[in-house]
């Protein structure tokens, strides 16, 4: 997407700008989530798709011109189609995925020149979050460290052992006093003495972030706490995100700062790039990073597992995904996740399965093997005859 880059940005400036990253896959929901219809465009936990879940928060922080969704050209295709009321003109294009640093870094260039000087906020597609109070006041504290100069993220406490996360270790509590505040707010940052008093709780120093760790290391974490979970929702000013990145990664914003006014440049300078998150890229090697810790539940819904923390369990121990008039029977059964399209499925004397119907395909899988979904579906793709069962079903 290449605006005119003459036009500003209208409505209240003091509001933030946020950039909604779509272009997942969301693979593990297969067979219900697949290359036409992927995971942020499902109804999983309520009436409404994942996006529409996350618009719905955006739209608590923000104007509606002021809300844009990052993706490819294909997948603004699909939103547009499962989304209705979504304007074209609120996408920004990448030409092709290339993880999250380079969309960030391509968004933040165009945001900044539309929405000179405003926060910027990255949100998932795809997370469930509540409840909505409690989301908003977190993210009121991640606005006012991002006006500080801070490159800010939300870190949730960790309520169980899971090693499908990163986790992110926590600093220093950043203690801001409103001298100290007012006398950095024009210089974009704030740095941390000793001798201010604490204005905050909740913001703190990144001291490190740990990719995914094992059962035992993760077991260690919150015994001896001092650990988040990383949300990957991230806040800040966009200059002070693309100083840090023209600092720390300038082999990716360089080719897209020279090409981004123009779509075939664009798209010749993003086949080159690197296949970065922006963890990676900035947050992990950055000085300026802080941490809001969040004040509200959180799931980053990547698997069908995920649905047992999120959906009323039924009499009989069990968690039921219906569509229309589907029928699920079960006796003898328990701790199974049950997802149907059509039609009656029927269990008995099984326990901790996950079991979906969709559109002529029946997947079942133990629970403690959805983890290892990637790997299946690579497997599938391998397969020339079955690679027609990863599109949609029409």
């Amino acid at each position: 997407m290449i605006w005119n880059l003459k036009e500003r940005g209208t409505g209240n400036h003091h509001k933030p700008v946020i950039l909604i990253l779509a272009g997942g896959k969301g693979e593990r929901f297969w067979p219900r989530s697949n290359e036409d219809t992927p995971k942020q465009l499902q109804k999983l936990y309520s009436h409404k798709t994942l996006l529409e879940e996350t618009l719905s928060r955006a739209r608590m922080l923000t104007d509606d011109d002021r809300i844009f969704i990052g993706c490819t050209l294909s997948m603004k295709k699909k939103i547009r189609n499962s989304c209705k009321g979504i304007r074209s003109n609120s996408f920004i294009l990448e030409p092709e995925g290339k993880n999250t640093a380079p969309i960030i870094a391509l968004a933040c260039l165009l945001l900044e020149e539309k929405f000179p000087d405003a926060v910027q906020m990255i949100f998932p597609a795809d997370h469930y979050i509540a409840p909505l109070p409690a989301f908003h006041q977190t993210m009121k504290k991640a606005i006012a460290s991002a006006r500080l100069g801070f490159l800010t993220t939300i870190g949730i406490p960790p309520t169980r052992p899971e090693t499908d996360y990163g986790y992110i270790q926590l600093g220093k509590k950043i203690t801001l006093s409103e001298k100290v505040r007012k006398r950095n707010r024009s210089k974009g940052v704030l740095k941390n003495k000793k001798s201010t008093k604490v204005k905050s709780h909740s913001l703190y120093q990144i001291a490190s972030f740990r990719e995914k760790p094992n059962r035992s290391t993760v077991s260690s974490y919150l015994k001896k706490g001092g650990f988040l979970w990383n949300s990957g929702i991230f806040v800040w000013l966009g200059k002070s995100f693309l100083l840090e990145m023209d600092r720390l990664s300038p082999k990716i914003l360089q080719p897209i700062r020279s090409s981004y006014h123009d779509s075939h440049k664009l798209a010749s300078a993003f086949s080159k790039l690197p296949s970065l998150p922006v963890d990676q890229a900035i947050m992990e090697k950055s000085k300026k990073g802080a941490v809001v810790t969040s004040s509200f539940q959180w799931d980053d819904t990547g698997s069908w597992d995920s649905l047992a923390r999120l959906i009323p369990v039924d009499i009989n121990g069990n968690y039921l995904v219906k569509r229309g008039d589907s029928v699920i029977s079960a006796m003898k059964s328990k701790n199974n996740i049950i997802a149907v399209d059509e039609g009656l499925v029927a269990l008995l004397g099984v326990e901790n399965l996950t079991v979906v119907q969709e559109k002529g395909i029946l997947f079942l899988a133990d629970r403690a093997c959805l983890s290892q979904m990637k790997e299946f579906l690579k497997g599938m793709r391998q397969n020339s005859s079955l690679q027609k069962y990863l599109a949609s079903q029409k």
